[in-house]
């Protein structure tokens, strides 16, 4: 009987000590930051871009069941005071925040203030920002972590190594910073079966501010979006191809190769939305949504069954349809596709040829006339701007536009890091400050560093000359300052001005 006293004591104490040195782990509390990429555009203004990758991100946070909070700067800017205050309210443990290349000045700014007022807090960053080689997203930001490729899984992991006290050591697709010392893993494996992930909780965001500001964009290529309501979905993720302006390195596409959600998936996300939020314009915002005519057709069907009234536009290549595919392109017409776009970059086959473009002209006259026929709008892209691009190369892309019946947006070439032509500038020369010249890149409708022979005044005016060319050819009524930008901002000021945050007052 004593014996068994002392077995139930032995047990006892043995649970004390575990609740004494082992305490229950405490789930880091988070705080997300949606930035503005164009912190100039206001919703009031013209369109906000929804972030569809942190909100995927933090579905799957909540999916786990760590609490977070969201503050969005794209619907509700502030003051830098007021996220001071914001970051001491509540006891966070995470500020995590991401984005494209040209937010990366944000980043900073966001990172710096943060570790001036809690340096206790660990600042995780994500996105294509962080694709930059030689850590240097880390090393131009005070960030602890940043998450190369798919977040999801890979934050997943960064919260238990928080959770526990544990280092980020050996976390595929992170780098991280520890006692100063900046280190870089190894590449994450990347999911195949993109379903998995689920369909994102929009209700973390302010779904009808997005709303509201599409109808506010006017488009002079596109038109106005004032009679729909627009949303963003994402149907696919990463690209196969790797052309030579395109940050699309072997770094990217190992980290984020090219995969597609299935049609049905898809279908219910796309029903879910129109039923939750009245949405009844879909935009693919993919890199590429249809790859080949097989999965079209899938997902034409899919779409064509949910028998709902709305109109969508994708992403498609040169060349995906050809003259034998007439009965595919009517499906998505019927589906209620009534755009595609599937850029062109240039007339001219030399330039092609440097871009690694890959596409056959006659395969671009051919899709638009398919696309006519069936009664679907075509959008094209070219770039102007090219090392040895010659006026006749640029008169070449002008008119295979004008003969296709198509006003092009236009981009100069802007140098990306990751890119071939960006490490063309920087051997070149053209890039004399390369963290000063990633913290201002911009937009691609202004011309930032011209890798041609042509002065830079003639470069644009004659860029100029020939979008005038086939707008007056097609018989279209947008002015003149609207051919290059066709909905105008304000191009920015230097990063060392600049501010995510609004002034105080």
């Amino acid at each position: 009987m004593v014996q068994q006293n002392l077995n139930l004591y032995d047990s006892s104490l043995c649970l004390y000590e575990i609740a004494i040195f082992n305490p229950p782990m405490k789930k880091p509390l988070i705080l997300f930051v949606n930035l503005n990429p164009r912190p100039e555009w206001k919703k009031e203004k013209t369109l906000i871009y929804f972030n569809i990758g942190l909100c995927q991100v933090a579905t799957h946070v909540e999916n786990l069941g760590y609490e977070f909070d969201i503050l969005d700067f794209s619907v509700n800017p502030m003051t830098r005071s007021a996220f001071s205050e914001a970051i001491q309210k509540r006891p966070y443990d995470i500020v995590a925040c991401g984005g494209m290349l040209h937010t990366l000045w944000q980043i900073s700014e966001i990172t710096d203030l943060v570790k001036a007022i809690r340096p206790d807090i660990k600042v995780i960053i994500g996105g294509y920002s962080t694709m930059l080689s030689d850590n240097k997203a880390l090393e131009w930001t005070q960030a602890d972590a940043a998450i190369r490729g798919e977040g999801e899984y890979a934050f997943e992991d960064v919260l238990k190594c928080i959770e526990k006290g544990d280092s980020f050591k050996g976390i595929p697709g992170v780098s991280y910073r520890e006692n100063d010392v900046l280190y870089h893993a190894e590449v994450r494996k990347p999911d195949t079966n993109l379903d998995t992930k689920g369909i994102p909780n929009w209700n973390l965001f302010d779904v009808e501010s997005y709303v509201k500001s599409g109808q506010n964009m006017q488009n002079h290529h596109l038109g106005s979006l004032s009679h729909h309501r627009f949303f963003p979905i994402v149907t696919t993720r990463g690209c196969p191809f790797a052309c030579t302006f395109c940050s699309n390195t072997k770094v990217i596409r190992d980290n984020n190769p090219y995969r597609t959600h299935s049609p049905e998936f898809v279908a219910d996300m796309i029903l879910k939305l129109y039923h939750e939020y009245d949405i009844n314009h879909f935009k693919f915002v993919d890199e590429l949504s249809f790859l080949n005519v097989s999965y079209v057709r899938k997902m034409a069907k899919a779409i064509k069954e949910l028998k709902i009234d709305a109109t969508y536009e994708a992403i498609c290549r040169v060349g995906l349809f050809a003259e034998k595919d007439y009965e595919i392109v009517a499906d998505l017409k019927l589906a209620g596709f009534n755009r595609l776009f599937y850029s062109i970059e240039s007339g001219s086959p030399r330039i092609l040829q440097l871009m690694k473009k890959r596409i056959d002209l006659d395969g671009f006259l051919t899709q638009k006339k398919l696309l006519d026929r069936a009664g679907i709008k075509s959008s094209t892209n070219v770039i102007v701007g090219y090392p040895t691009e010659t006026e006749e190369d640029i008169k070449m892309t002008f008119d295979i536009c004008l003969e296709a019946g198509i006003l092009p947006s236009v981009c100069f070439l802007l140098p990306i890091p990751g890119s071939e032509m960006y490490d063309y500038a920087m051997e070149h020369g053209y890039i004399k400050n390369e963290k000063e010249y990633v913290f201002d890149i911009g937009e691609q409708q202004y011309l930032k560093v011209n890798l041609t022979d042509i002065p830079n005044d003639e470069l644009q005016e004659m860029t100029l000359k020939h979008l005038k060319r086939v707008r007056d050819g097609l018989g279209m009524d947008i002015p003149d300052a609207n051919l290059i930008r066709s909905v105008n901002i304000d191009p920015g000021c230097p990063s060392g001005k600049k501010s995510l945050f609004l002034p105080e007052f």
